[in-house]
């Protein structure tokens, strides 16, 4: 355990009502943070004073609001939010770098070992330079799981509460100021050759279905936009949306995603920046999706 060093970043925003659980489950890991940054956004619910004030009892914990904010999709504001405190963290590094770096969202109960467990995999495998456990709901009073890496899948099953190394977010100039920028690093690590991993033996219970604040239906439909955004097949999109749509209520939700990137085209939304990542989404992701589904190779 000696010279691990583990930097966590939150961003929130409007999350006062979750920042009890949120301390709740972090404070409950067996490997704890060395630092963690809370970075808030504008918010009318008094987030940033209450998260101030919650955890100041914690030197190790910084509440910061968020500098950088950018008009258009909420995602780009959200990973502007995030290199904040990427960039509050190497700020504070001096010449001592954290081994790795950690995001997580306001809405999740993780396992107690969640940290450690993830940790412990980027040990043993220099490799492996994203790592997540699995992400669960309750639906209907049922624990629901993501299903995980059919076929060695590289982005079904994955989510945004992980481990990154440090060195590889680095190499990639940081956290991308994008659409679905975690998909993004996902398939810049891929391109890299280096290996991501959903580990199945830890995980944590998202308690917000629908994956936005603003409910399942809103939720579905930016994230269509995203799809836009990447560059993804239309065929893909439909594939998605008839894939969630039919395994997590509400079902409607399968409608939203296409109808998000339909929008998106309509309006001729701006899309990624970063030729590689598009090139793939466009031309490789189908076929990858296809493998994964249907147990090809």
């Amino acid at each position: 355990m000696s010279g691990r060093q583990l930097a966590l970043i939150t961003p929130i925003r409007n999350e006062r009502e979750q920042l009890d659980r949120l301390r709740r489950t972090v404070l409950s890991q067996e490997l704890r943070p060395d630092i963690w940054v809370i970075v808030v956004g504008e918010s009318s619910d008094g987030s940033l004073a209450a998260a101030e004030q919650l955890f100041s009892d914690l030197e190790w914990v910084s509440v910061i609001p968020q500098k950088t904010y950018a008009p258009g999709h909420g995602h780009m504001n959200f990973a502007r939010g995030v290199n904040d405190g990427l960039s509050f963290i190497l700020e504070e590094e001096g010449g001592h770098p954290f081994q790795y770096l950690s995001k997580v969202d306001a809405t999740v109960d993780l396992d107690t070992d969640y940290f450690l467990k993830l940790a412990q995999a980027l040990d043993m495998d220099e490799e492996l330079v994203i790592v997540c456990g699995e992400e669960s709901f309750e639906v209907d009073g049922r624990k629901q799981g993501v299903p995980t890496q059919p076929s060695g899948d590289i982005i079904i099953g994955f989510n945004d509460n992980r481990l990154y190394r440090r060195d590889f977010l680095v190499s990639v100039g940081g956290y991308p100021v994008s659409i679905s920028p975690d998909t993004v690093l996902l398939v810049k690590s891929y391109k890299m050759g280096k290996r991501q991993k959903v580990l199945t033996t830890t995980g944590y219970c998202e308690t917000r279905l629908g994956f936005n604040k603003e409910g399942a239906w809103k939720g579905y439909f930016h994230w269509g936009r995203g799809m836009y955004s990447l560059d993804y097949h239309p065929l893909l999109v439909v594939t998605v949306g008839l894939y969630f749509g039919l395994r997590f209520p509400p079902h409607y939700q399968g409608l939203a995603l296409p109808m998000g990137f339909l929008s998106a085209f309509v309006n001729r939304e701006r899309r990624i920046d970063d030729p590689e990542v598009r090139q793939y989404f466009r031309k490789e992701r189908l076929i990858q999706v296809a493998r994964s589904w249907f147990g090809g190779k």
